[in-house]
């Protein structure tokens, strides 16, 4: 039985002994891969043919050399012209050994050879180690708030709803990280760089799984309605130990309710109470930051943000901003005898594109509601000027004790006057109809004629004595005044004050 042993081109005389085994690359899951190993334990020798002699044993070393100079080649044992073993392996080590001869007539050597398949086996995926680890980190700078708000629908004219809660969040991490090898194919070409089939590896396994949040006896997420934004992905890859790995994150929103499960907020509440007035002051200020949702695709150029951060932001701005109010109410309560006005009397926003931010500030009071619909600010000023007695003040010369003063026998007529002021919206456009077109005429006459009522419905004489009307339709600010003198026809009016 003659045994034949080939690399390419190159016969190995004589045979050298062989020792096959196979390594098993497995997970806690089980088993990912194969890998062999050969060993080959041989001896170069110049005899019988040619003479001993170094420079001859030095020759087949380097033909040695030169013929496993590169790795994929057809490596071939045969018995009798039947194979017996094929394969296309890395050349991991050659070891030149000394002998009792000093490499005179024999050289001893050790070969180490390495493949993940045989000729027409398929042993993929080509990897040699593989990790993947998942991290949760709960958020603790975004608290989770829950505000029973109630039914404000009535009372503000809003929507209607209970409870305006904010979502649970957490940083979830994963990690895959492989390290792939070299294979070759039946026609001894390499098929894929190292890295790049541990990027095979390591790309099918990406993706999010829910079941880290909902760990039971853990953490305990109700995972039915998540919000997975922020998705951010970080890659290795090193072509020279054939490794790649990837390290992805999320931003997890969970159970958040009452406002869009796309953003967070943060906002503070302050109030403040001036012992000079009963008027109570409740400033919120707060700060939204938007979330993004990504697209990575499976091909160059797939890559694009599919909802940006401003864009997020502005969604959940459009909602909130109905609640600052309710919120701003809910917290009042202890401190106010009134409902908060629903007209604010500040408001400041703020937006920052780049950073997907928009803040907010709004000062709310618990002054009386405005009694003209549309009016950002009004006052309504009462002056009344009552009877006093008429007389006579006739100066004497040289009279001491100061002038002479006698009864008319009638007195004053009483007056009153209410002055009304408040503040717009502007005016647009530069016809005359146009200028007076948020002029509050016909809602303050509404106004002065219920006082006018209330005059000529207790007094028999009522005479409108001045009415005077200011208008600035590029301010919005508007003013009326009006005077009346009143008293009735019978009756003897008191002066007296006690």
């Amino acid at each position: 039985m003659a045994t034949t042993m080939t690399y390419g081109d190159y016969s190995f005389s004589p045979v050298p002994f062989i020792t096959l085994t196979k390594d098993i690359v497995s997970s806690k899951e089980g088993t990912v891969s194969h890998q062999y190993r050969l060993q080959l334990d041989g001896t170069l020798t110049p005899l019988p043919d040619n003479p001993g002699g170094y420079s001859n044993i030095d020759t087949l070393q380097d033909d040695l050399l030169t013929a496993l100079n590169e790795g994929g080649k057809p490596f071939t044992v045969s018995c009798d012209g039947s194979p017996l073993l094929a394969c296309y392996p890395m050349i991991d080590s050659i070891n030149f050994n000394p002998t009792q001869n000093n490499w005179v007539y024999t050289c001893d050597y050790n070969i180490t050879l390495s493949f993940v398949g045989f000729s027409g086996e398929d042993d993929a995926p080509y990897v040699d180690s593989v990790s993947e680890n998942w991290q949760v980190e709960l958020q603790s700078e975004q608290h989770y708030y829950s505000l029973a708000l109630g039914d404000v629908t009535t009372q503000y004219g809003g929507e209607s709803y209970v409870t305006d809660s904010g979502p649970y969040t957490a940083r979830v991490t994963h990690q895959v990280e492989a390290i792939g090898n070299t294979h070759y194919s039946s026609s001894g070409t390499k098929t894929k760089e190292a890295w790049e089939y541990a990027k095979d590896w390591v790309t099918g396994r990406l993706g999010f799984d829910n079941t880290v949040l909902s760990d039971s006896g853990v953490i305990n997420f109700d995972v039915t309605d998540l919000g997975l934004y922020n998705h951010v992905k970080a890659t290795t890859r090193s072509e020279t130990e054939g490794k790649y790995g990837v390290t992805e994150t999320w931003l997890v929103l969970a159970t958040g309710s009452g406002v869009p499960n796309n953003a967070l907020e943060d906002f503070t509440i302050e109030m403040s109470k001036n012992t000079a007035t009963d008027i109570t002051t409740v400033n919120i200020n707060g700060m939204i930051y938007g979330l993004e949702t990504i697209s990575y695709g499976s091909a160059p150029g797939d890559y694009g943000i599919t909802t940006s951060k401003i864009s997020s932001a502005e969604t959940y701005w459009n909602v909130v901003k109905t609640r600052l109010l309710p919120r701003a109410q809910l917290y009042s309560q202890s401190d106010s005898t009134r409902p908060l006005n629903s007209t604010p009397l500040s408001r400041n926003v703020g937006y920052s594109v780049s950073k997907g931010t928009i803040s907010y500030a709004y000062s709310y009071d618990d002054r009386p509601s405005n009694c003209i619909s549309g009016a950002l600010t009004e006052s309504i000023n009462i002056s009344d000027t009552n009877q006093a007695d008429l007389f006579a003040s006739v100066a004497i010369l040289g009279r001491t004790a100061g002038p002479v003063l006698q009864s008319l026998g009638t007195v004053s007529a009483a007056a009153r006057t209410v002055v009304i002021e408040c503040m717009m919206s502007p005016s647009t456009g530069c016809t005359a109809t146009l200028l007076e077109a948020t002029k509050p005429t016909s809602q303050v006459a509404t106004i002065l004629c219920s006082f006018e009522t209330a005059l000529t419905g207790t007094y028999s004489q009522v005479f409108k004595q001045a009415d005077s009307e200011q208008w600035s339709p590029k301010t919005g600010k508007y003013s009326r005044s009006v005077t009346w003198v009143y008293q009735s026809c019978s009756g003897t009016p008191s002066m007296s004050m006690c």
